[in-house]
């Protein structure tokens, strides 16, 4: 059986790395309970670090932005809009 490659280390701003602790996790194959991966078990630290580089991304974003944004989905207020997300189809 062949595995697809996958993220085993954290992802923050941009980069791939280990958690601050050092601490890992296995990952098992849950029909026969054997390892199939071992991954970064991030911490307090970890998310600290993620929320500031995703605030720092957000921030450089906005500052070269060249034309304002159109108002999301989420944040449209329209009758057509409210009428679909209450919708129960």
């Amino acid at each position: 059986m062949t595995f697809v490659d996958v993220l085993t280390e954290l992802h923050i701003g941009g980069k791939d790395m280990p958690a601050q602790s050092g601490d890992r996790f296995d990952v098992l194959d849950p029909a026969t309970g054997d390892v199939i991966s071992s991954v970064a078990d991030g911490g307090v630290a970890d998310a600290i670090a993620a929320v500031e580089a995703a605030h720092g991304a957000a921030a450089a974003s906005s500052s070269s932005a060249g034309t304002p944004r159109k108002p999301s989905a989420s944040t449209d207020s329209s009758p057509r809009h409210r009428r679909e997300r209450t919708a129960s189809w």
